[in-house]
């Protein structure tokens, strides 16, 4: 399970835990506790804020999440939580997909655009403390290499493709882990945690190791293999072989 399955099912779709409150922010967060097999639980206040206030008396919130505070350490997949009086004034609770300009995240969730349903807006990075689900972390990635970024604003991509949704930037000297890549659109991409990078020359150096270039040079190898078996099997297809 990764936070994109999560997106993906339930991305421009509207739902309401009753009709007469409409869909909230509040059961986004409920429909991921149950598609994650948590569970649904109330906020114990009636507003998201109830969710942070009350975190060390719910027993599904301290048994499954761990508490974070910080705009440092966000990580896709991450349920942040707006305070009342915050730039969320009746407070929120959506989850974190990557970051913006200074200061702000795009955030997945309900009721916070125009549109009620689940979305992905732009948030200022004010929000009172983060769920981190444990989940996540049997899913965890095998760090291939890591990358430091030569530019400003380079683009971090759903896909790896230029027509990939742009869904955050990296910032100049910023440190990346790498794990995985694939050649396409002319261009090598980098993998990261929430995404995918162009990779250049003069946009990326990568970590400068005889062990990182072994991992490089075998993960290229195999995508070479990979990209022959294709060729054949596509040549049988059309009775060339």
């Amino acid at each position: 399970m990764i936070p994109d399955e999560f997106i993906e099912k339930f991305n421009g779709k509207e739902y309401a835990e009753t009709p007469e409150l409409g869909a909230q922010c509040v059961y986004a967060y409920k429909l991921f506790c149950d598609w994650c097999g948590v569970g649904q639980y109330p906020t114990g206040t009636g507003w998201a804020s109830g969710y942070w206030e009350l975190r060390y008396q719910q027993s599904k919130s301290y048994e499954n999440f761990d508490f974070l505070v910080g705009i440092d350490q966000l990580r896709k997949g991450d349920w942040c939580i707006w305070s009342k009086n915050s730039s969320c004034p009746y407070s929120h609770i959506a989850m974190f997909t990557g970051y913006a300009e200074p200061g702000y995240g795009y955030f997945f969730g309900q009721n916070q655009s125009s549109f009620r349903g689940f979305t992905t807006v732009k948030i200022r990075l004010d929000f009172a403390g983060v769920f981190r689900w444990r989940g996540w972390e049997k899913n965890v990635m095998e760090e291939l290499t890591k990358a430091t970024v030569l530019v400003n604003n380079l683009n971090i991509r759903r896909s790896p493709s230029l027509g990939g949704e742009v869904i955050g930037q990296c910032k100049l000297n910023q440190t990346l882990s790498v794990y995985g890549l694939v050649q396409n659109d002319g261009y090598k991409w980098l993998q990261l945690y929430d995404g995918w990078i162009a990779c250049k020359a003069d946009w990326v150096e990568l970590e400068d190791s005889s062990d990182a270039e072994k991992k490089i040079d075998w993960y290229l190898e195999q995508i070479g293999k990979a990209d022959r078996l294709i060729t054949e099997a596509q040549k049988v297809l059309r009775g060339e072989s």
